[in-house]
Formats: structure tokens, sequence, C-alpha cells
């Protein structure tokens, strides 16, 4: 099986990537796919009111913010996070009105 594997990862090199293509995390990948990554979160923003703000969309089956782990990534001031919908069509529309969405989360 790891030999299948790397022949796999060896052609997706040769061919620039697109035979993994299709799959996974690839913008338009995956059909069933409602995970959104939201990144540039103030850190005072909660799950919450990330939560809240996401729900106006379609309903919101998981919400998780990255909380910084290290001195480094605490100095950057912000964090990202992922909203899970339980619909597709609901996680588009959010992703659509992104910025609106933006204008209603706590802002430094």
């Amino acid at each position: 099986q790891i030999d299948s594997f790397l022949e796999e990862l060896k052609r997706g090199q040769e061919d620039g990537g697109t035979a993994t293509r299709g799959s996974g995390s690839f913008p338009d990948g995956d059909e069933v796919t409602s995970n959104l990554y939201v990144g540039n979160l103030n850190p005072i923003t909660s799950e919450s009111a990330l939560s809240r703000v996401f729900s106006a969309h379609g309903p919101v089956t998981s919400v998780k913010i990255m909380w910084p782990r290290s001195d480094e990534e605490r100095r950057r001031g912000r964090n990202c996070g992922f909203v899970s919908f339980k619909r597709r069509g609901d996680a588009a529309a959010a992703k659509s009105q992104d910025a609106e969405r933006r204008a209603r989360l706590p802002q430094r």
C-alpha cells in the first residue's frame, strides 16, 4: 500500500498536483464540505459570537477558534478559526457575505 501511495504522490508532483485535485481542501473540490476558514479574528472574539454571526446564513454545526499556543502567536494579535455549516449552500452564502459579517465582529 505504501508503494501505491508513493507512486500517487510522484504522479502528483509530475503533473503539477492536478491528479490529486478534486477532493480535500481544494477550493471547489469536495461538494459536501461546509467547513469555512475564518482568519484575522480579533482575540476578544468568542466562539459563541462567531456562531451567532455565521448562523444568520444557516444552521452551524460547530465553531472552533484556534487559540495561540506560543508567545509568537500571541504577539501577532490575531486568531483564526473554523465554522462548519450543516449545508454547503449556507456555507457558500456566508463566504460571499464576508465583508458584511466581519463588520459585525469585534474590531481592534
